[in-house]
């Protein structure tokens, strides 16, 4: 697989940077953001084919990942990157609720590299 630019957003620093880490041992380039405020600024900077998302933010509450998708779908410059939702759940609610907000696919934690590897497989190859 060519290398993506992908960006990591969880807000517990050693998960965030434990995750770039891994996808960088597989030729990747990452940022990793622990504030999802500046996921829309980095994307625009960093021209990302792929964003993982934490679903729950401690500090802003349930569901804040899935606004934060929503966001980034309707940007017309970020709209068509791939969107993996990461989160501690997967049921049927989680799963409703990454969909709807537009991500492309849901990991539960802790993230199977192997299974995230074969999911980037389909990230787009050009950026923007």
């Amino acid at each position: 697989m060519p290398p993506l630019r992908i960006i990591v957003v969880d807000d517990d620093q050693n998960a965030a940077h434990a995750m770039a880490a891994a996808l960088e041992a597989h030729g990747h380039q990452t940022r990793a953001l622990t504030d999802p405020a500046g996921v829309i600024a980095e994307a625009l900077a960093f021209s990302p084919q792929a964003i993982l998302l934490d679903l729950n933010f401690a500090a802003l509450g349930m569901f804040r990942g899935a606004e934060i998708a929503a966001e980034l779908r309707a940007h017309p410059v970020l709209k068509k990157l791939t969107l993996i939702a990461v989160s501690g759940q997967s049921d049927r609610v989680d799963r409703d609720i990454t969909q709807a907000a537009g991500f492309d696919h849901h990991l539960k934690k802790p993230v199977d590299i192997e299974a995230l590897l074969a999911l980037l497989q389909g990230a787009p190859k050009t950026r923007r």
